[in-house]
């Protein structure tokens, strides 16, 4: 396992390599890669591991009876997999993660930092406020999500998505880490809806895009 890939994860954050060590033998750790499209977790798996992903990206999705899925986040390297449900054995998971390309992940059972078995372990406590913290973030983006994808039509979606995408990103121009197909599943609506939308808006002098690329422009009869 790359202790380099692992030093700029945030889990690990103010660790040293043989702590780092420590940390994941603790957390029973355990080393996959996947093919695009494969699964690293099924809904109705039981909760209590989570992963961390080292190259590629999953996505995190729900699918419904008929195999429609919404992309609930996209998880990128140094970034955990389902945390928010780590420390619940009891429970199955509601969600399913997916590799939108090749990907690395390194599986941890962070049920553990719950049990007695950790107690002996002085990385637990640091373990336990990093986690918290991440899912501080965690709800933020969640929060942001819904705030995207309840908006009444597919231009409001699209501009509440990508004004805040120019936002995190403090330009006008910057990339997306979605597809066509995965930012309709995120915004949910239709991917041939969402085309069209984007070429009326380029059209309007409202956005400029190259695949994943966009940059936000002012029509000329904006204020």
């Amino acid at each position: 396992m790359e202790l380099s890939l692992l030093r700029s994860c945030r889990l690990f954050q103010g660790m040293n390599d043989r702590e780092i060590v420590q940390a994941l033998a603790c957390l029973g750790a355990r080393e996959r890669s996947y093919a695009k499209g494969e699964y690293l977790i099924h809904a109705g798996s039981p909760a209590g591991e989570t992963g961390l992903v080292l190259t590629g990206s999953a996505l995190v999705i729900r699918e419904d009876y008929w195999g429609n899925r919404s992309i609930l986040s996209i998880v990128t390297p140094g970034e955990l997999l389902v945390e928010a449900f780590a420390g619940g054995e009891k429970q199955p998971l509601p969600v399913s993660v997916q590799a939108a390309e090749y990907t690395e992940a390194v599986l941890l059972n962070t049920g553990r930092l719950l049990s007695s078995r950790c107690d002996r372990c002085h990385l637990k406590a640091q373990l336990i406020r990093t986690m918290l913290d991440i899912l501080l973030d965690d709800h933020r983006k969640l929060l942001s999500k819904i705030e995207d994808s309840t908006q009444r039509s597919t231009r409001e979606k699209l501009m509440s998505y990508l004004s805040r995408q120019a936002l995190d990103a403090g330009s006008e121009r910057f990339t997306i880490p979605f597809n066509r197909q995965a930012l309709a599943d995120y915004l949910g609506v239709d991917r041939s809806a969402l085309s069209r939308e984007m070429g009326n808006m380029a059209k309007e002098g409202l956005i400029a895009y190259d695949r994943n690329a966009f940059t936000l422009l002012k029509a000329d009869n904006q204020p």
